[in-house]
């Protein structure tokens, strides 16, 4: 008799160990679940307006958005050609590092005459090599391409999206340019351009159709 009350009681902690167990997995999935992607947005003195599309593109599919600033967290004024408009970024490029880069799903660089300034930062280089080492998406349109272009094996035998103004810069780092609107090549998601200072200017850059691309490839991942 006692035997049999010893082995119920031990089947009665089993299963409510199991069941805690349990009760702890799904806890912790849907506070996983809950979590939002982060998306990393890097930009320097005289950013592009695609800055902000992209920005509310991608938190319109879900991620949280942390603006990386070059240099320091003072205000960066955005691309002359457009309104002025300044932006406090959340965090210094020199916060990001190989502890941290995990936390991200993706980096972005916009368009903009930034792009003759960062692509000469080693930390932009730096945070861009330590992406793609940790297998985060990489993803840029117009001008942005040409910081890509900028570390050194980072493109080579990639197709990324290029117009006329960043296709030579591409190419001679061994990179591919395709002229297509969005272009992916394993963890790079790229984008050409949009209508230039006479056109529609960054308004017909392809930021929700890399936002979309972003987080299809995130989800299938």
């Amino acid at each position: 008799m006692r035997k049999l009350l010893y082995i119920i009681l031990l089947g009665l902690m089993i299963l409510i160990m199991g069941c805690e167990e349990q009760k702890a997995n799904h806890i912790e999935s849907i506070v996983e679940t809950q979590l939002p992607l982060q998306a990393m947005i890097i930009i320097g003195n005289e950013f592009g307006n695609t800055y902000f599309d992209i920005k509310e593109a991608l938190e319109t599919q879900g991620f949280s958005v942390i603006t990386v600033g070059i240099g320091n967290k003072d205000l960066f004024n955005s691309c002359p050609n457009h309104e002025t408009i300044e932006v406090s970024p959340d965090l210094d490029i020199t916060e990001i590092t190989e502890e941290n880069i995990s936390e991200y799903a993706l980096v972005f660089i916009p368009s903009g005459k930034h792009h003759r300034t960062i692509q000469y930062s080693k930390d932009v280089k730096r945070v861009l090599n330590l992406s793609k080492d940790n297998s985060l998406y990489i993803s840029s349109v117009c001008a942005g391409n040409i910081v890509l272009s900028s570390v050194e094996g980072l493109i080579d035998g990639y197709k990324i999206a290029c117009n006329v103004s960043t296709k030579e810069s591409i190419d001679n780092v061994g990179g591919i340019g395709k002229y297509d609107r969005v272009v992916v090549d394993g963890y790079f998601v790229t984008g050409n351009t949009g209508g230039g200072k006479t056109g529609s200017g960054h308004e017909g850059a392809p930021t929700i159709e890399l936002a979309e691309q972003l987080k299809l490839l995130v989800d299938e991942n």
